[in-house]
């Protein structure tokens, strides 16, 4: 049956609303509404009831001029948790006087209640049963990039954030946002440079900041004031000298997911994948870096989720991609990450000819 036809046939059914619970699970079409509404693997009378609580809980609190409209529904309906079935008690949960709870009164101050009821029903039940778009699923990054690109040029977001590891794939993505006249926000997050090796620090970092201050560059004065860039590292840390008398670099955070997320709008998600052996290093040629057990990790094999606030699972993702993100954005302290790191100090420290010519770009950031 059509979403359609479902929700022709609870306005039909429901019109026959009784106060007898029984009655009211006799309904064929309101028996056919997905378990999901109630996380049940199929209709019983405790789910049944659990529907009923829950339709219950949206129902305005005050308005006709009475309170304990809520509560009233569920003593009507004897689904009140250690309360039996009870019209009178229905009637007092609403101020009202044990001559108003006569049986000749009752409908009189039920029958709202109980449509409204059947108002939330409906609700529920075309919520659940609207047709939601599925997550796109793509393995090639620049499949990724241009369809993040082409949302960009199309919605025109304001607030942009970034959990990469050098960046490069989404260079391209950042420079169009920043181009585009319309960002307000970007927030990038990226490895510390120190964790990469020499290999992917060349090709991979190094021209995707290099490209960043390409764009940022070409930006009128005015323009680059009225956006906000804001570049941080994660990875190494110094550790307290009480710790040790040898300061040397440690990890807080090792890269394991990749994602962007622009104006709750559209999300991508991904992750990172680690070389068996802790001997396949990508650690650079420095002792300090040496001593940080990174293996070779990579993304673009990994399949990448892109998700809109239509799509079923959208608010999981994104609720995850946010604590994620302010975990390493902000720091946790009882995960014992700390804050992440300023990239001009890193990049300082990683290649001092390099920083030199990123100056511009990393004293904007």
């Amino acid at each position: 049956m059509s979403p359609t036809k479902v929700y022709a046939s609870l306005v039909d059914e429901l019109e026959q609303l009784a106060l007898n619970k029984a009655e009211l699970s006799q309904l064929r079409t309101l028996n056919e509404l997905p378990s999901l509404m109630v996380d049940q693997p199929e209709w019983d009378t405790a789910s049944f009831e659990e529907a009923l609580r829950v339709a219950s809980n949206r129902i305005p609190d005050k308005g006709l001029g009475r309170k304990g409209r809520r509560r009233a529904v569920r003593l009507a309906l004897g689904v009140e948790r250690g309360r039996e079935k009870s019209l009178k008690e229905a009637v007092r949960a609403m101020g009202l006087s044990s001559r108003e709870s006569q049986p000749s009164r009752m409908k009189t101050h039920l029958t709202p209640l109980l449509s409204d009821l059947a108002i939330v029903l409906l609700e529920m039940s075309y919520e659940i049963l609207r047709p939601s778009n599925q997550v796109e699923i793509l393995t090639d990054d620049g499949k990724v990039a241009g369809s993040l690109i082409d949302y960009i040029g199309e919605n025109r977001p304001k607030k942009l954030r970034f959990l990469e590891l050098s960046a490069a794939s989404v260079s391209g993505v950042m420079a169009t946002a920043i181009q585009s006249l319309q960002a307000c926000e970007i927030q990038l997050l990226v490895a510390d440079p120190r964790m990469l090796s020499p290999f992917h620090w060349r090709t991979r970092m190094l021209p995707a900041l290099q490209r960043l201050q390409l764009s940022c560059s070409e930006l009128h004065d005015d323009v680059q004031r009225s956006i906000s860039i804001e570049a941080r590292c994660y990875g190494f840390r110094h550790p307290p000298v009480e710790v040790s008398p040898h300061p040397s670099l440690w990890p807080d955070a090792m890269p394991a997911i990749r994602g962007r997320s622009f104006d709750r709008g559209l999300l991508s998600i991904g992750w990172y994948s680690y070389a068996p052996m802790q001997s396949d290093t990508q650690a650079s040629d420095s002792e300090e870096a040496k001593s940080y057990p990174v293996r070779e990790v990579w993304g673009h094999h990994n399949p990448v989720i892109l998700a809109r606030p239509d799509d079923s699972g959208f608010a999981a993702l994104q609720s995850f991609f946010d604590q994620q993100f302010a975990a390493i954005w902000d720091g946790r302290c009882e995960r014992k990450i700390p804050p992440a790191g300023s990239l001009a100090d890193a990049v300082a420290l990683r290649d001092p000819i390099a920083f030199k010519e990123l100056s511009n770009f990393l004293t904007l950031v």
